[in-house]
């Protein structure tokens, strides 16, 4: 997605700059850059072994229904 891309380096250069590498005191900054990697987390696994990621059996959650096999 270079779209993408283009948007995060575009919002790390308007709040960082390019003399240097983001850190941890600047997250408030670069929401975007946050939003991105919080999804990475949320479509990956970044653990060594996998968790389960799909309904075992039919749920409801919140008023939802969920059926069993769903990824």
């Amino acid at each position: 997605h270079p779209e993408m891309q283009e948007r995060l380096h575009q919002e790390i250069k308007d709040k960082v700059g390019l003399s240097r590498s983001p850190v941890l005191a600047d997250r408030n900054n670069l929401p975007v850059l946050e939003a991105f990697i919080l999804e990475i987390f949320r479509h990956s696994s970044f653990l060594p072994f996998t968790i389960p990621h799909c309904a075992t059996k039919d749920t409801s959650l919140d008023g939802y229904f969920i059926p069993k096999d769903t990824c």
